[in-house]
């Protein structure tokens, strides 16, 4: 895995996500828990932008039709199939650093 500058901390909206794209990645960042996470950033229902969505009670909630996922490990409550692809990351002098796949 690669790690790669995303965006500056101070562009990821509190009451939203920030779509960005890291080496080839459509990737949405949600600030969480102090911090900010990395997700696909596509519902898997209908490929809505998540960064429409918003993070509510530990959740990643799709604004289109209201799926919800684990901020934790991106899975859909109730099934154990469906889930957003998550990245590692972490933010550093101010910027958020994400880790993907060449």
């Amino acid at each position: 895995m690669a790690e790669h500058r995303a965006a500056r901390v101070a562009e990821v909206p509190h009451d939203r996500g920030l779509r960005v794209t890291v080496a080839g990645h459509a990737i949405v960042l949600f600030r969480v828990c102090g911090g900010v996470r990395a997700y696909g950033a596509w519902c898997p229902h209908q490929f809505a932008d998540l960064s429409d969505g918003w993070v509510d009670d530990g959740y990643v909630v799709c604004s289109n039709h209201l799926w919800c996922f684990s901020v934790d490990d991106g899975s859909m409550p109730g099934n154990d199939i469906i889930r957003l692809p998550t990245y590692p990351s972490r933010i550093e002098d101010g910027w958020v650093f994400v880790e993907v796949t060449p």
